[in-house]
């Protein structure tokens, strides 16, 4: 009997092991808290055919303690006055720079930051719109630094850096919970509601 329980052990570990690096199940996770509850956990995936892969969520831990998945793809995210301001990628994995404030729904704020950066830079609001996108978010302490990415040589003079501060990233997200439609992108897989406003450049002032 000794035997066999010890064989049973044996194959109950190796297909524990099997199904984490053949099939990626049971991923290591990491979770560093952000603040206000909420927290960026990293998923792990490790397999033998291919390299070690990367999930990068944000999740908000509310005061009853349950965890719940804000969004699960993001580069980096910062949280400021219990709003956190983050990138998310979506289905084609592009960069969207969103603020929530948990349990609510995301905000998709990145044409309103654009409209504003246009704005102080001189440059063409069109344009930011059509060939821009958001490639990092810093905290700065009483700002977050946006910086953006424009494709082209045309652009490489640009401007890359605008400073958002609280004051103006409460503005933005009563601007687009007033005005915003809901909108629905896929992660991983999953469905995801958000808030976005529509800014038209013709009616940029």
């Amino acid at each position: 009997m000794g035997k066999n329980k010890n064989k049973t052990l044996a194959l109950l570990l190796i297909g524990g092991i099997a199904c984490q690096y053949l099939t990626g199940c049971g991923p290591n996770e990491r979770t560093e808290p952000l603040g206000s509850g909420y927290e960026e956990v990293v998923y792990i995936r490790q397999h033998i055919s291919e390299p070690e892969s990367h999930q990068i969520t944000l999740q908000y831990r509310g005061s009853e303690g349950r965890r719940v998945m804000v969004w699960a793809s993001i580069y980096n995210a910062i949280v400021k006055n219990d709003v956190a301001v983050f990138i998310g990628h979506d289905v084609n994995y592009d960069s969207k720079l969103f603020t929530v404030k948990a349990p609510e729904l995301p905000m998709d704020i990145t044409s309103e930051v654009l409209r504003r950066w246009s704005q102080s830079s001189g440059k063409d609001f069109a344009e930011a719109l059509k060939f821009g996108n958001v490639g990092f978010i810093h905290d700065n302490g009483t700002t977050i630094q946006v910086t953006f990415t424009f494709w082209g040589q045309k652009y490489e003079t640009w401007p890359r850096e605008f400073q958002l501060d609280s004051k103006m990233i409460s503005e933005i997200m009563h601007d687009v919970k007033g005005k915003g439609v809901v909108r629905k992108t896929s992660v991983y897989g999953k469905s995801y509601s958000f808030l976005e406003k529509e800014v038209k450049p013709e009616v940029q002032k």
